[in-house]
């Protein structure tokens, strides 16, 4: 491979990276829900859609954000009337996260913004070139998770050998 190729790929993914944080402040809400509440709902949505509940515990993990600031979070969600919380009748301490009809719509709405606004950015590549970047962000992307496994294979091996 050509030496340099890879800080040109590093170099790329830095301006993407750096382009997309400015796009993501200058639209830093949709209708005043802020976007990790954006991304908190999503998440929700996807538990519901794969039939699992989800408690704030989990999506802390997700998020990789503290539980108190997802428990803030969700109490405003909760406070537009996007989210509610469910107590677990055997266990009243363990407390799922749903999206209400209303969050429902919200999510909708969203995703159909984002689907617009990456939509315009592949018709401007046109129809050869947008093709052929999807099919290479799903190869990347399968990359990036077989290194990840890789690496946590590894982790979990070092830690049985000590």
């Amino acid at each position: 491979m050509e030496e340099g190729k890879g800080f040109k790929f590093y170099e790329m993914l830095q301006k993407i990276k750096k382009t997309a944080i400015r796009l993501h402040i200058m639209s830093e809400t949709v209708d005043g829900v802020p976007r990790p509440g954006i991304m908190a709902l999503r998440r929700i949505k996807k538990a519901q859609l794969m039939g699992e509940k989800i408690k704030i515990s989990d999506l802390s993990r997700f998020m990789n954000v503290s539980k108190p600031a997802i428990t803030l979070m969700i109490t405003d969600l909760e406070k537009r009337g996007l989210v509610e919380r469910i107590y677990d009748k055997q266990d009243r301490r363990r407390i799922f996260l749903n999206l209400t009809e209303k969050g429902e719509e919200f999510v909708e709405k969203s995703e159909e913004e984002a689907n617009h606004f990456f939509s315009k950015i592949l018709e401007q590549l046109g129809e050869n070139d947008s093709d052929e970047l999807l099919r290479i962000f799903e190869k990347l992307g399968n990359i990036l998770e077989e290194i990840c496994e890789q690496k946590k294979n590894e982790q979990n091996s070092r830690k049985d050998d000590n």
